[in-house]
């Protein structure tokens, strides 16, 4: 929920007008001084009549009944809200602010006013207030409540709300933003204050993080009890995995977290204080215990039983206040690091993203142990009988590096000869030189390879060790054969499909499913597949939550802490999430600053006589007894004093320090406007403004995704089978299982019949027959023969494909049907959205079939596709590149009904020609973006200091016995502890090597790169795609179609480094329109003939072994045009990314892509040659004109 905007007292008027801040002295008052009767009456002294301060606290108590009474909305809601503020201890919140705020003083005066006036206490007044007042205040809400209701339902207009501004941040030194005027002392003073307090937060937060994970430990291993109506909590042994997973063997533990008991949750006292497990109420709680000067109150531990088992439970294990000491732990950085750790953990937990995808690898990865053993011991074996990592192999290195020594040998002697005389001397003594340098460099590779091999050697023993436990064992091998269910592994998309069954099933009973529920949901499944999803069903509502508690963030930590233990159990350790923000020991975190916190930054006193040891960065002039700053307003005469003002302030609060004018002119040179926020990076180098987003014409804002459920009732597929009965739903679900099913028979037969028919090696025997035949005429005929059988077979198999992807999703559509049977009677047809325009100074990201373009030749236009290797290719694609192929795509739609291919011809003229031949393609590989931003020489620095210094040797060590230790599994308290005090040691070597001025110069140098590369890599990107198909039509605009998948960072496949994400689009998208493509069969068909393309196969070195080359697409249609021009081959990215343009401007231009480019064909060909005709006359028109 979003705080309500402070109005502000003062602004900014683009002149400074504000005096500098200057220092106190740490003078110490003493105790006489601190309570006489002058500064006892000072400090309650009230300016302006009495009067005016208690009406408007009067005034503050009516506006706060009026706000509560209009949030209720029946009769009885309101009874029990009278009885609620009657019946209060406290004086409710927000009562003294408001009527500060009303009163235009300060909190701390309205607060000591109310407190010290004669007559009744504050809660008295309030109580009072209430009885006499409650129910007229209640008779007046509810009648504008209802002329407001009126209002709105008789106007025609809908109202509009406001919507939240778009954040962004910028990165700027923070040198140039400190004031000019500002002395050196203050300026060291304040960089002094801020790098202290960045140490001392991050080292709560290593605290703070470690207590998180502890309770979460703690949850683990015990569970909850009523002991005399105390609840109170217990050490169990846990769930045993190998119930859920019997044929399963590995080192990872076996109990895991207990389900809640449902007794407890029935308790209405044990379900009201476990809720707010984990919530920002009971974080602040444990920082209370843990870390407050205080304590937690005695009284706030008893009103949360939940919460205060955890913490005795804390005790008996040794944990406690002491356990975390913090050096200078002053209350302002602490505040600010547990407001970004609550923040960080609710942005975790927020949409129930965690738990969904949890749930969704669980069910996947039991289904797969239960109903595809031989691929899950398959790939057992494969990871664990890899080899073992080691040294990387020199021997590659060590030839290439000798073969090029011996090429410079061999032309220093063919110099040797050709020269005479001194010359020739002097080239004996190189050749000499030469043939020393190569002996050292084989005597040298020598011994370092017969090291390497010897090393491998004793890890491979090592290793098979590992894997002799690891391996399954005969006796479960062989229980696994009688069981008999080894032999047919279930495929994969029939997992996925059991998978929405049993997530369906799970989530509409509260009861336990029996197998007349999963008959229902799947009559096609097997008996062994209705066991398996009745198991998995009945173990996971135990552990989910129930419905109405989904979203209780306590609720889901049961699931997630059992859901991560099973796939570590079962060998997918990949698919773990964390369960709270990660915290590094090496690295500082940012110092987040907003008004608030920079004012008690500068203006809290610290006594130095409590730190241990003063730190590294404290200044001479701090020593000698400055502690405080003074902060002036606007007004010269009025100073900051208090949290409020500063609040009201924040203009002047920042321009203290900092020259607002130039944070203003820095946010606004990255169309930002300054929010009044400000993060301070490690090594107090650069920080990060955080600013809003100023809007722009033409400036098209994103859509907002639907949840799946939404998806489903707008479809319009779905809807019309809706409306059939079940029964006739159930009859064609049956029929369209038992055509599925032959379907998938009649392929695979054809897949295999291709296999073995082994065209392409035919081929070549043929080809490599052709300079010793005779009869090369019969050869050729025999060649073709072979393409033509080829093609025949690839045309069968993408026919059967694609009917068994639309009987596939005819299928689906009926299973939607019959699941939303109860939500879709009410729903009416969906009206079809209409096409926007794109405007020629348009910009932003859309999706392409939400846009339309009325002048496609005011344009230029070009395709993007994502990739692995390369991480965007982009290719520029004209209208008349896009009139050659609707041409292609007429002809052989045309040619498919005919048998003889000469009835029909093919005229192409020079400009067509050229067309067959891909234009220039603008790569972005992810190398450019490592090395122009920084990131490359970073990384380097890092690896050559860590090998080559003994500072960085002595790191290495560090982190290799952190990090066995992390792989431990942490079965105690007191084991996690000593993990916790192993870690937080080291913490000051660790920061000393990662926080050298060296390593805080890169980071700035990153920091403030990145932004400036990226933007000017998408610059020429733009820039490029404009000049390279049409120099003369560089002046339009662009419109870029980019597809939407592969847009991930990261890689898995081969160890691809990859910095992908939708940052490219987005800086597209703030110059350009971007349109969103859906990449369906893209990299799959031909965009000459519209056939299916194939990868090349190049020999291996086996007889009979070939390599796939993934790199290259082949088009195997013999009658296509690329083949008959001896160009069927094109490279993989470009050609996807023409696809990628070809469908994009089809879609804007005629509203609807080509039907190849189709899952499932929506549209024929006769509709879309009917609406593109249109077009393809025009152009001829026009060309003839011209």
């Amino acid at each position: 929920m979003r705080r309500k905007k402070t109005p502000q007292e003062t602004f900014y008027q683009g002149v400074n007008t504000l005096p500098p801040s200057f220092l106190q002295s740490n003078t110490k008052r003493t105790l006489s001084e601190s309570f006489s009767e002058e500064s006892f009456n000072k400090r309650n002294r009230v300016e302006g009549p009495v009067k005016d301060l208690e009406e408007c606290f009067f005034t503050s108590m009516r506006g706060r009944v009026e706000e509560l009474v209009k949030q209720t909305k029946t009769q009885d809601k309101t009874s029990e809200l009278k009885n609620k503020l009657l019946n209060v201890k406290i004086l409710p919140a927000a009562i003294i602010t408001n009527a500060a705020q009303l009163a235009k003083c300060d909190r701390k005066v309205m607060r000591s006013h109310m407190e010290h006036r004669p007559g009744l206490k504050n809660v008295e007044e309030w109580k009072k207030f209430v009885s006499q007042n409650f129910d007229k205040i209640a008779e007046a809400a509810v009648g504008s409540v209802v002329k407001d209701t009126a209002k709105v339902y008789s106007s025609s207009t809908p109202t509009n709300k406001q919507p939240y501004e778009e954040m962004r941040t910028c990165t700027v030194q923070i040198n140039s933003l400190f004031r000019s005027d500002l002395l050196p002392i203050v300026k060291t003073f304040v960089c002094t204050r801020l790098q202290d307090s960045m140490v001392t937060s991050t080292d709560y937060t290593l605290c703070f993080s470690a207590l998180v994970n502890m309770m979460i430990s703690e949850l683990k291993t015990s569970e909850f009890f009523f002991d005399n109506n105390d609840i109170k909590i217990k050490k169990v042994p846990g769930f045993n995995l190998a119930k859920l997973l019997p044929f399963v063997t590995t080192n990872e533990p076996k109990q895991t977290i207990q389900p809640m008991d449902k007794d407890l949750i029935a308790s209405k006292r044990f379900e009201t204080d476990s809720k707010c497990l984990f919530t920002s109420q009971h974080l602040q709680v444990v920082y209370s215990y843990f870390f407050g000067a205080r304590g937690a109150k005695e009284e706030n531990l008893n009103a949360h039983p939940v919460q205060n088992s955890l913490f005795c439970s804390f005790k008996e294990s040794g944990l406690d206040k002491q356990s975390f000491y913090l050096e200078k732990a002053s209350s302002s950085a602490m505040s600010m690091a547990l407001e970004m750790y609550l923040v960080n953990f609710e942005n975790m937990w927020d949409g129930k993203k965690i738990i969904n995808k949890l749930l969704d690898k669980v069910i996947l990865v039991l289904l797969r142990h239960h109903l595809a053993r031989n691929r899950e011991s398959k790939r057992i074996s494969t990871t664990t009988t890899r080899n073992p990592p080691g040294k990387k192999d020199i021997r590659n290195h060590a030839r290439y590096v000798c073969r090029a020594e011996d090429k410079k040998l061999k032309k220093l002697v063919q110099r040797k000869e050709k020269a005479s005389g001194l010359e020739g001397e002097k080239w004996a003594t190189k050749i000499n030189s030469a043939k020393q340098r190569l002996a050292n460099l084989r005597h040298t590779f020598k011994k370092n390879i017969s090291q390497m091999l010897n090393d491998r050697k004793e890890a491979s023993v090592e290793h098979k060790l590992v894997v002799q436990d690891l391996n399954i064992t005969e006796e479960q091998q062989d229980f696994l054969e009688e069981e008999g269910t080894l032999d047919d592994d279930v495929p994969e998309r029939r997992l996925n499909q059991l998978k929405s069954v049993i997530k369906h099933l799970v989530f509409s009973n509260d009861t336990p499913v029996y197998l007349e529920d999963i008959k229902h949901q799947s009559p096609e499944a097997t008996t062994t597949e209705q066991s398996v999803c009745l198991l998995i069903c009945n173990t996971l509502m135990k552990f989910l939550p129930p419905k109405k508690q989904y979203h209780v963030i306590a609720y889901q930590m049961y699931f997630c802490i059992f859901a991560n233990d099973v796939l570590k159990y079962a060998r997918y350790t990949k698919f773990t999430r964390a369960l709270c923000p990660s915290t590094s020991f090496s690295s500082l975190s940012a110092l987040h600053l907003d008004s608030i916190a920079l004012y008690q930054l500068l203006t809290q006193n610290i006594d130095q006589e409590k730190s241990e040891e003063p730190s590294s960065h404290t200044n001479q002039q701090e020593k000698k007894g400055y502690s405080r700053m003074i902060l002036y307003g606007y007004n010269r005469d009025e100073l900051i004093g208090s949290q409020d003002k500063a609040r009201q302030n924040k203009d002047a609060t920042f321009n203290a320090v900092f020259d607002i004018g130039e944070i203003q002119k820095a946010c606004k040179s990255y169309g930002l406007s300054f929010a009044h926020r400000m993060t301070c990076l490690p090594g107090m180098k650069t920080v990060r403004l955080l600013g809003s987003k100023i809007k722009t014409h033409g400036t098209v804002k994103e859509e907002t995704k639907q949840s799946y459920e939404a998806r489903i009732l707008r479809n319009p597929s779905i809807i019309q089978e809706g409306r059939k009965t079940k029964d006739v739903l159930f009859s064609e679900l049956q029929s369209l299982t038992e055509e599925v099913k032959m379907l998938e028979s009649v392929r695979k037969r054809e897949l295999d019949l291709l296999k073995d028919s082994n065209f392409q090696r035919k081929i070549k025997e043929c080809k490599s027959n052709w300079g010793t035949t005779d009869d090369k005429d019969q050869l050729y005929q025999t060649i073709e023969k072979y393409k033509e059988s080829r093609y025949k077979s690839y045309l069968m198999v993408n026919k059967i494909r694609n009917e068994l992807a639309e009987k596939r999703q005819q299928l689906y559509f009926r299973q939607m049907a019959i699941r939303f049977k109860s939500k879709l009677h009410n729903v009416k047809d969906v009206p079809h959205d209409s096409r926007s325009p794109i405007e020629k100074c348009g910009k932003g990201v859309t999706k392409a079939e939400d846009r339309t373009v009325v002048n496609p030749g005011d344009f230029n236009y070009a395709g993007t596709d994502n990739g692995l290797v390369n991480m965007t290719t982009s290719i520029p694609m004209s209208l008349q590149r896009m009139k050659f192929h609707l041409k292609l795509f007429n002809y052989y739609t045309a040619l498919s009904k005919v048998s003889n291919e000469d009835s029909i011809g093919l005229n192409l003229s020079k400009e067509e020609e050229s067309f067959l031949h891909l234009p220039s393609v603008t790569n972005t590989k992810a190398s450019d973006v490592d090395v122009g931003c920084g990131y490359f020489r970073q990384r380097k620095y890092l690896e050559r200091r860590k090998k080559y210094t003994d500072e960085g040797k002595k790191v290495q060590l560090i982190e290799n016995s952190l990090r066995e230790m992390e792989s431990a599994p942490v079965t105690s308290i007191d084991m996690a502890i000593g993990n916790f005090r192993a870690k937080y040691d080291q913490r000051r070597s660790l920061r000393d090597f990662y926080n050298s001025p060296k390593i805080i110069n890169q980071k700035r140098h990153v920091e403030i790169q990145q932004h400036r590369y990226r933007h000017h890599l998408c610059r020429r990107e733009r820039l490029e795609l404009k000049h390279s198909e049409n120099k003369s039509s560089s002046k339009k605009p662009l419109i870029l179609f980019i597809g939407d998948r592969g847009t991930d960072s990261g890689s898995r496949i081969k160890g691809f480094r990859k910095y992908g994400g939708k940052w490219k689009q987005k800086i597209h998208g703030e110059a350009v329109n971007v349109c969103i493509i859906n990449e369906c069969k893209t990299s799959q068909t031909c965009i000459f003939c519209f056939s299916p393309l194939t990868n090349p196969r190049i020999p291996g070195k086996k007889e009979g072994s070939y390599k796939v080359n993934k790199g290259t697409f082949l088009c195997i249609n013999p009658r296509c045009i690329t083949a008959k021009n001896r160009c069927a081959s094109k490279p993989r990215d470009a050609l996807s990314a023409l696809a990628i343009g070809l469908v994009g401007l089809s879609s804007v231009m005629f509203g609807a892509a080509p039907p190849p480019f189709y899952n499932v064909s929506r549209i024929n060909a006769e509709h879309y040659t009917k609406i593109t005709s249109d077009f393809c006359t025009r152009r001829d028109d026009l060309a003839a004109t011209l």
